[in-house]
Order: structure tokens, then C-alpha cells, then sequence
């Protein structure tokens, strides 16, 4: 038979389950303890991490900027001086309390970017934005770009040059890939029959007049120069004219580039559109209308309006290449 617990053995059971739950319980607290402030901002790891955000960011901004850049010129900006970064029109100061930022080329078809903390923050870990021009796997007489971000992999190490061969770009020794994304390398040419006032910043789609011109052929121009009051006319002598919308046909994601001659550098904002997908253009939710001193253009691709010619000057316009960049 089973024998029943005497009230002292029950009161000795209690108290043996009490303890522990006590022991338990200060276990728990002395772990929360010791833990709790690597999860506050104000922890050295979490401060650093955040000051690190920054290297990775402008670093970022840089890449992109040259890849904007490229686009226009058909080269990268390399003069590591007020000049050329100037010419970048990154809108970042070269040096904070946290980083350095240089420039440099790696031969003809590449160029570095240095966030470097290694002078100003020992605890920091220093980047290496490396964008460069290799052959396109899918196509070896032509080539496409490519763009990374490299980590050092210890705080304090000074950021070393990445590598830019025919088929890859590569991270310094002392640093490891953190980021990585392919862009089109093609320079956006402009077409012979421009205007030679025309401001270099001022694009608009082409062809203008939907019954003269064919579709245009991937890795033909896809942009003219032109001056205002030519183009006034294209517009129904109205500026504005209509929210621009850009529909995406395509199978990939699609960025849209919008050019402005009073913005930053002639690039005024960018958006991505999705596979099968339209957008209206907005800036701080204000719709962009469109005037004769503006223009449009779709990273890598042309763009083609929809429709008819009242459509076109109402500013609804389709992306026709397929032949498209992930970002």
C-alpha cells in the first residue's frame, strides 16, 4: 500500500520545492543581470554598431553615386579632391567624427571607396566600396558593372583597396563581403540629332512622336539632349502637364531614375517598381507633374509611352527592355 506523506514530511517537501524555485529565480535575475546591458543603447557594442552604420551607409551612397556618374559619363570620379568629389555630388562631408572618406581607381575599369576609421576610432571596424566594370557572364562582349561593400574583419584594421579583374570584383584580403548588388554599365549616349545648348541634365523619353519611330533596340541610345522651348511643343505648350506614371511590363524589379537640372547633380529621386506593377511618381507624397525642363529615365532600360500621343503628353510611360538590373 501506498503510504501517506506525515504532515512533517509534507511541510519539508514544501519548503525543498520552495528553495528551489528561490534558487531558480535569483539564477534568472543574475543572468538578466550580466545581460541586460549588451541590449542598452548605451552599451560600447550597441554605440559601436551604430557609429559603424554610418561607414556602411555613406560607403553605400558612394557606390551609387559613381554608378549615377558612370551612367552620364561614361567613366568613374577618381580625383580623390574637392573637385571630384564635386563632381560626385554625393552630399556628404569627407571627413566626420567617425570615419575619413577617400576615393581612388583601380586602373581603367574600377574605383575604390575608403571608410576608414582606423586614424580616429580604434574600436571601429573600417569599409571598402569596390565598383567596377567585368564581362557579362551572359553575353562576353559586352560588360556590366558591379558594386560591393567589404567589412574589415577586425576593429582598427585600416581598409585595404578591393580588386577588379575581367570577371570579378574581389574584397581586400582583410576584409570580407557584406553587400553586393550588379548594375547596367552602359553609358546613356546622347542622340546625334540633339540640340547643342541643351543642358546635359535634361532627358526626356524617345522617341517623342509615336508614329515616326520604331520602338528603340536595347544598347541603342535611349536618350536625347534637348532645349526647352524645342521641347515646349511636345508638351501641349503646358508646364506642368500631367503626373508621370511608369508601368512596370517586365518580368524584374525596375528602378526609375527622375532627372531635375536644379537638383543635386541633375538627380533629383529614384523609385523601384515591381514586376506587373505601375506607380505615380511622388516626392513627400506631392505628385510630380511634368515640365519641359524635366526628364525621365529607367535604370538600363528605355521607356516607351502608352498608348497614344494624348497619353504620352499626359506623361504614362512603360518599360519596354526587359533586360533589367536586380537591385
Amino acid at each position: 500500500m501506498i503510504k501517506s506523506l506525515s504532515y512533517k514530511d509534507m511541510k519539508g517537501y514544501s519548503l525543498l520545492v520552495l528553495k528551489s524555485f528561490v534558487i531558480l529565480f535569483l539564477l534568472i535575475l543574475a543572468a538578466a543581470f550580466f545581460a541586460l546591458p549588451s541590449f542598452l543603447p548605451s552599451h560600447p557594442r550597441n554605440v559601436n554598431r551604430g557609429k559603424q552604420a554610418e561607414g556602411k551607409q555613406y560607403t553605400s551612397s558612394i557606390n551609387k553615386a559613381q554608378q549615377a556618374y558612370y551612367a552620364e559619363n561614361g567613366k568613374f570620379v577618381t580625383e580623390n579632391s574637392p573637385e571630384g568629389w564635386e563632381r560626385l555630388a554625393v552630399g556628404i562631408k569627407t571627413q566626420t567624427i567617425n570615419y575619413k572618406y577617400s576615393i581612388s581607381a583601380i586602373g581603367k575599369d574600377g574605383v575604390n571607396t575608403f571608410a576608414d576609421a582606423s586614424q580616429i576610432n580604434k574600436a571601429l571596424k573600417s569599409y571598402t566600396g569596390v565598383v567596377g566594370l567585368i564581362s557579362d557572364p551572359t553575353n562576353p562582349g559586352e560588360k556590366i558593372g558591379w558594386a560591393i561593400i567589404c567589412e574589415t574583419k577586425n576593429a582598427g584594421d585600416v581598409p585595404l583597396p578591393g580588386e577588379v579583374t575581367a570577371t570579378k570584383v574581389k574584397c581586400p584580403d582583410n576584409s570580407y563581403l557584406i553587400s553586393e548588388f550588379d548594375f547596367f554599365a552602359t553609358p546613356n549616349l546622347t542622340s546625334s540629332n540633339s540640340n547643342s545648348n541643351s543642358n546635359p541634365s535634361e532627358f526626356e523619353p524617345n522617341p517623342p512622336d509615336l508614329n515616326s519611330n520604331p520602338s528603340p533596340v536595347q544598347g541603342t541610345p535611349c536618350w536625347s539632349k534637348y532645349s526647352p522651348e524645342q521641347a515646349r511643343h511636345r508638351w501641349r505648350g503646358r508646364a506642368p502637364v500631367g503626373h508621370i506614371e511608369i508601368v512596370n511590363d517586365s518580368d524584374q524589379l525596375v528602378r526609375v531614375i527622375l532627372f531635375h537640372p536644379d537638383s543635386n547633380g541633375g538627380l533629383l529621386a529614384t523609385w523601384d517598381i515591381n514586376p506587373g506593377r505601375s506607380t505615380v511618381l511622388a516626392i513627400n507624397n506631392q505628385r510630380i507633374t511634368i515640365g519641359a525642363d524635366w526628364g525621365i529615365r529607367v535604370a538600363s532600360s528605355c521607356i516607351m509611352p502608352v498608348g497614344d500621343a494624348g497619353q504620352y503628353s499626359q506623361g504614362r510611360y512603360k518599360v519596354m527592355s526587359s533586360f533589367l538590373f536586380n537591385y
